[in-house]
């Protein structure tokens, strides 16, 4: 889950969500299967599927810099929002504060915080919401709402106890990995560089009760590390190299993908997913890892790697996203933006 949409998959995408009409009265399509020509589908199942398919290719539109296709994608979505669920709403609100923060118009980012309404219900979302607001240096604002969300969700743990349903505790696990995150953070800005390990006892002792579920954030955060954090060979389909007679040589083929650029997109969508960001004022986040999948996905989507570089922050990867090579991989007119 993971996985980014490759380039060549999103028209199915787009045909799918064009194929199929859900919102008959909102979008009028006659060529389309809708609830008035195909009343015996399952509407209510497609519904949701279509709204998820929409989401996903916002989410695609904005991380390749397809601005002109993101705006019609978001058109869309803005006419049908009031038959959304309370996550797809948050889904929504979270990718238009991304868009924001991947155009680096910060005031916008902040009007799009503000205009996303607080839903307690609904916890692990109200987390990625205090990620955004720790990003921007709101770090006290942040360690509110992530202790009312760690609440909540013991309190629904307590109501159901685990069983075969690891969502509350997982849950748990990375809101717990962003609270000590910006409880660092505090701690820093007030001068206090030293480690209390009583400060944080309670969090260990937790993280290695939910440990037993398989919810262990620092071992996924230490894996990505583990790969990424040496720099790969430039992946080539052809090789050619030269042999020892004069004038020979043999050409070798990869068939398959580049491994290492896999792992570094499934890194930021990681990011992403778990709501921490890179970067929050005196400490960081996955820097390690970032370093080196940063300017890799930058070979491959540019725009991407871009907004992913300004979020990290750190001034000494600049030629690896502005360099000649990169820059040999941008059309003018992504340049030019």
């Amino acid at each position: 889950s993971l996985m980014p949409i490759y380039n060549d998959l999103i028209k199915h995408y787009e045909f799918v969500t064009n194929k199929y009409n859900p919102f008959i009265e909102i979008f009028e399509n006659s060529d389309s299967l809708n609830p008035k020509n195909n009343p015996d589908f399952n509407w209510k199942e497609i519904t949701q599927y279509w709204i998820e398919l929409q989401l996903s290719m916002l989410r695609f539109y904005r991380e390749e810099g397809f601005n002109d296709k993101w705006k019609k994608c978001e058109e869309i979505i803005g006419k049908v929002i009031s038959e959304f669920n309370a996550e797809n709403i948050a889904s929504y609100h979270y990718e238009r504060c991304l868009y924001q923060l991947f155009s680096l118009d910060i005031q916008e980012l902040k009007k799009e915080i503000e205009n996303w309404a607080i839903n307690n219900s609904i916890p692990y979302w109200e987390a990625k919401r205090a990620g955004l607001l720790a990003e921007l240096g709101e770090v006290s604002k942040a360690e509110r709402i992530l202790e009312t969300s760690l609440m909540t969700i013991r309190e629904r743990l307590n109501l159901s106890p685990v069983t075969n349903d690891y969502t509350l505790v997982s849950q748990e696990a990375y809101v717990l990995q962003l609270l000590k995150y910006v409880k660092s953070s505090l701690r820093f800005s007030k001068g206090e560089y030293d480690t209390d390990k009583s400060i944080f006892k309670d969090y260990s002792d937790r993280w290695n009760k939910l440990v037993q579920f398989k919810c262990d954030p620092w071992t996924e955060l230490k894996s990505f590390n583990t790969f990424l954090e040496n720099k790969p060979k430039e992946y080539k389909i052809k090789e050619q190299k030269v042999g020892f007679k004069i004038g020979s040589s043999t050409i070798t083929t990869t068939f398959g993908t580049d491994t290492y650029a896999q792992k570094a997109y499934m890194f930021l969508r990681y990011i992403e997913e778990v709501g921490i960001p890179f970067k929050i004022p005196n400490s960081t986040f996955g820097n390690k890892a970032a370093q080196n999948a940063i300017p890799y996905i930058a070979n491959y989507s540019p725009y991407w790697g871009f907004a992913a570089y300004m979020r990290l922050g750190d001034t000494k990867e600049i030629d690896s996203i502005f360099g000649r090579k990169a820059l040999s991989r941008m059309t003018n007119e992504m340049a030019s933006e």
